[in-house]
């Protein structure tokens, strides 16, 4: 937004977002040559307001600090794609190489070392919390030796 006339005419003034009293709504404008404070007052008088018109601006104001939060990202990743670019690389890959490829980590199986006597399909690996049904059976007087696999 271009000043006409006045201090730092010609040069581009910037708005520093809400800012919220309990009595009065302020917005502060900065010129471009940042030399000089304006505060004005906007006409909105949050004492006066309703609930609901309170809920309707604490929304307005949630849903502008998203939409600049979600262009601040797309700025700074045109950035630094720019600045990868510059250097002959694409960002994607200087972020794959950066998190060691492209390929997920692979669990690590573990073999199961112990064997429900009268259910083969209920193991556990000796790893973690014992089975429910592995401390039942211990109570009822078996061994963890006598439900190890060979």
């Amino acid at each position: 937004m271009e000043n006409k006339g006045g201090v730092g005419a010609g040069t581009r003034s910037r708005t520093r977002g809400p800012l919220i009293t309990s009595q009065v709504l302020y917005q502060l404008s900065y010129t471009g040559t940042q030399d000089r404070v304006q505060e004005r007052k906007m006409e909105i008088k949050i004492t006066r307001l309703s609930d609901e018109e309170i809920s309707q601006l604490q929304e307005q104001l949630s849903i502008e600090i998203d939409r600049r939060a979600v262009e601040r990202r797309r700025e700074a990743l045109l950035a630094a794609e720019a600045t990868a670019e510059k250097y002959g690389f694409k960002l994607q890959e200087l972020l794959s190489e950066f998190r060691g490829g492209t390929q997920p980590k692979q669990k690590r199986a573990f073999r199961a070392k112990y064997r429900h006597p009268e259910k083969p399909d209920l193991t556990w690996t000796g790893l973690g919390r014992k089975p429910k049904w592995l401390v039942a059976a211990v109570e009822l007087g078996h061994s963890l030796d006598d439900m190890r696999i060979q």
